[in-house]
């Protein structure tokens, strides 16, 4: 499988090819937000990380590699944006009150 394939496999997993721009969206916003949906579900846990390994591989065989200290700067940005937006504040806590196991239930002490 070339790059394009594996492109497009990878696309077609993650719903890519059935996006529909809700009313009054373009589909470059439409993307975006499927985008960011994929990652808000990765970052919840609710999704696993999609493995790119063979995509990856095969572009750098192509293309070389190169790393972007933006791309990674705004990216770690985003996912502590999406971590703070669904990370819901924890619960009050409840005191315990312990219950005595030892204790006998009949009250008369035998």
């Amino acid at each position: 499988m070339g790059i394009l394939g594996g492109v497009k496999s990878i696309a077609g997993q993650l719903g890519f090819f059935e996006i529909v721009p809700q009313e009054g969206e373009s589909l470059d916003a439409a993307a975006d937000r499927a985008v960011r949906e994929i990652l808000s579900e990765i970052v919840q846990g609710q999704a696993d990380v999609f493995p790119l390994q063979t995509v990856d591989f095969a572009l750098r065989e192509q293309y070389g590699a190169r790393i972007f200290q933006s791309g990674i700067a705004r990216t770690v940005e985003l996912v502590e944006q999406i971590r703070g937006q669904t990370l819901p504040a924890p619960p009050p806590t409840q005191p315990v009150t312990p219950v005595d196991t030892t204790a006998d239930p009949s009250g008369t002490g035998g």
